[in-house]
């Protein structure tokens, strides 16, 4: 059953519909040409060149991965927190390979804190 639901997954077209509709970055080259337009030239979906080049990923810490687990955690509440309140926030958030635009980033680019 896993394997059946592993290959529908995968397939092109839904793929793709998952993708535009989280506004997600997708690995399936076969979903391409069913990708929004907008999210394809949305560099907070599909970083350019450059902003790949700013961005730091995260490494398997192994069983440590529950201390940026707990920190993600806090910064997330700290963000809503600060968001609840209409406070601005101008930074990205950038976790793994998705961007997301008017978040602060936790990984990158501290200096916006």
């Amino acid at each position: 059953m896993a394997h059946k639901w592993i290959n529908w997954i995968i397939e092109p077209k839904v793929n793709a519909s998952l993708s535009n509709y989280n506004h997600f970055a997708t690995p399936n080259e076969a979903a391409m040409p069913y990708l929004n337009k907008e999210d394809l030239d949305n560099p907070g979906v599909w970083p350019t060149p450059e902003i790949m080049k700013t961005l730091v990923f995260t490494k398997d810490l192994g069983k440590d991965n529950r201390i940026m687990d707990e920190a993600w955690t806090r910064a997330h509440h700290s963000l809503t927190s600060l968001k609840r309140r209409h406070l601005p926030i101008h930074s990205r958030l950038c976790y793994g390979t998705s961007t997301y635009e008017g978040n602060i980033n936790i990984i990158g680019n501290m200096g916006h804190l």
